[in-house]
């Protein structure tokens, strides 16, 4: 979509992609905790909710940069 101009052009293709992943899988679960506390249980979604912003103060992974040619 941006084709990579935001982000750092020796970083490792897998490891952009990886963090991609992650961090769109994130907002789906926060959009699934979300629809949990509107629609089943607020305990429920409120837990989902917290445990995943608690993921976010573990240390991110380390970049991987591609070896120069």
């Amino acid at each position: 979509m941006w084709g990579r101009r935001i982000v750092d052009p020796k970083l490792n293709p897998k490891f952009v992609r990886r963090l991609t992943v992650q961090y769109g899988g994130s907002v789906a679960l926060y959009l699934i905790a979300f629809l949990l506390t509107v629609a089943v249980n607020v305990w429920a979604g409120l837990v989902l909710a917290v445990g995943l912003t608690l993921l976010y103060l573990l240390p991110p992974p380390r970049p991987r940069y591609d070896r120069p040619a």
